[in-house]
């Protein structure tokens, strides 16, 4: 792959995987949060399926990041770097929305509310991934 394609997956991967926590969190109700709540990102308060995909997001950035440019350069790394990055992506995607629901939730339903939040961002980054894959080959031919 080389680097222009590397820079548009990087710049462009992301934003679908955030589009599709904040499609998932808001059509799956009770993910933990009270979908009309206002969660603070950065000082301003967003409504909660924004903040999860911003959030998620910037998760995914890092984690193709990560995978793209760090992980390659690892010396004797070269036969896992595939497997590392499929297993990394969605574990650092769902860890971030169970951090952020971590600390947003109160802690009557906490168990269940991380567990969803964190399966919503590892299905929503296989789920981005998916789409990114097919509208490249659709937009090739």
């Amino acid at each position: 792959m080389s680097l222009k394609d590397k820079i548009i997956r990087v710049a462009t991967l992301p934003s679908i995987v955030g589009g599709c926590v904040a499609l998932a969190s808001n059509l799956i109700m009770g993910v933990g949060f009270d979908q009309s709540a206002a969660l603070p990102i950065v000082g301003v308060q967003l409504p909660a399926p924004i903040a999860q995909g911003i959030c998620a997001g910037f998760a995914s950035e890092l984690a193709e990041i990560t995978s793209d440019f760090i992980l390659p350069h690892i010396q004797n790394n070269d036969k896992l770097v595939r497997t590392e990055r499929l297993v990394l992506k969605p574990i650092v995607t769902g860890s971030a929305l169970a951090g952020l629901a971590y600390f947003n939730v109160p802690s009557s339903n906490m168990l269940e509310t991380l567990g969803k939040n964190f399966m919503v961002g590892c299905g929503s980054e296989i789920a981005g991934t998916y789409i990114y894959r097919t509208a490249k080959e659709m937009l090739s031919q």
